[in-house]
This record gives C-alpha cells, sequence and structure tokens, in this order.
C-alpha cells in the first residue's frame, strides 16, 4: 500500500500542477507588437484582423499605420511566432517587436471608453499646426 501510494501521489501532484498551470495561462493575456511591411490603409488592417479572428486565443488587435506596426491581444494557448506565421500569409511580411504580459486576475478591468465597431484601431499622422 504504501508503494502504490508513493507512486500515485507525485502522479497526482504533477496533474494538478499541469491543470493549474493551464489554467493560469487562461487569465494571462499577452500583447504582442510586430513590424508589418506593406500595411497602407485600413484595408491592409482589416485583411491582417479577418485571418487573425479565425485563431483560438485571439482577442483584438491594435495598428498604428504611421509606424507600420501591429498590437495583438491574446492569450498564452495562441503563441506569438503563429500570429507572425498568419499575418505574413496574409501578405504582409511581419517580425515580432516585443511581448508583454499581463495577468487579469491582478488587473483593474475599466469599460473602454471609446469602443469603436472594429477590432483594430489606425493611427493617423496628424498635420502639426505652428
Amino acid at each position: 500500500m504504501k508503494k502504490l501510494l508513493r507512486i500515485k501521489l507525485p502522479l497526482i501532484m504533477l496533474i494538478l500542477l499541469l491543470l493549474l498551470s493551464r489554467a493560469n495561462a487562461k487569465d494571462t493575456v499577452y500583447r504582442t507588437g510586430f513590424r508589418v511591411d506593406r500595411i497602407t490603409c485600413g484595408g491592409c488592417l482589416y485583411t491582417i484582423n479577418r485571418e487573425l479572428k479565425k485563431l483560438d486565443g485571439f482577442i483584438k488587435m491594435g495598428a498604428s499605420l504611421f509606424k507600420g506596426e501591429v498590437y495583438v491581444s491574446h492569450n498564452g494557448s495562441l503563441k506569438a511566432k503563429v500570429i507572425e506565421d498568419v499575418i505574413t500569409k496574409a501578405g504582409y511580411p511581419a517580425k515580432i517587436l516585443s511581448k508583454n504580459t499581463f495577468d487579469m486576475g491582478k488587473v483593474e478591468k475599466k469599460p473602454e471608453a471609446n469602443k469603436s465597431y472594429n477590432s483594430y484601431s489606425c493611427t493617423i499622422p496628424q498635420k502639426i499646426k505652428n
């Protein structure tokens, strides 16, 4: 009985540890930045967003046309390399710039003030007034 308990107990603890780590991955939101070539307009962003929406774990996308950057919020089940490949296959070569992690259990969730009808936002450079 003791021998059986010595074998089963570590196995049960390992399974519990794996399950807990998977649960925490869903509470963690990653925001990954990508340098994306050939994005010139809202149509480009629409195409990228349409492809990203097909991925499990995708949350939302933001972009800066001026900088040529796309920012993707996703959970831990979706890897940055997969996102990079999807954007590139959509016709817009992408490279990973940065990755930030947010634990949603610790972050206060606030309603969005400027809610958009689309999942992407576009930053257009403004003319500087003298």
